[in-house]
């Protein structure tokens, strides 16, 4: 999928990603949100990670490349499913991503309500 056959974030998406942005302090917060007004996905054929891609008007963020220091740690009762994980390139939200630790391959992010998030 080229950048011009991005695709906007589906609700559940946004709402992930947000709750991850909501985790990190001052000013990093505030540039991660205007990023998401401006993120689409540019790559998504597998339902557990989808690349992304922010808009060139979005700051960028003052945040090392890799993962975001978010736990986002997956749950089903007391049964553990993996975490979810944020990364940032070049201080911009490159990738979303479900590490699952489950013996079948999950057709989905896990529910937004089985997701403990924190700092790290």
């Amino acid at each position: 999928m080229s950048n011009d056959d991005a695709r906007q974030l589906t609700p559940d998406e946004e709402e992930l990603i947000g709750r991850f942005i909501s985790v990190l302090p001052e000013p990093e917060r505030n540039v991660l949100r205007d990023q998401l007004e401006h993120a689409s996905v540019v790559r998504g054929d597998s339902p557990i990670q989808v690349s992304l891609t922010v808009g060139s008007a979005a700051r960028s963020a003052d945040l090392s490349d890799g993962p975001l220091p978010v736990a986002a740690q997956a749950w089903d009762g007391g049964d553990y499913l993996g975490e979810v994980m944020l990364f940032v390139s070049d201080g911009r939200m490159s990738l979303l991503e479900f590490a699952w630790v489950t013996d079948e391959r999950p057709s989905a992010f896990p529910p937004l309500d089985s997701i403990r998030f924190g700092a790290v």
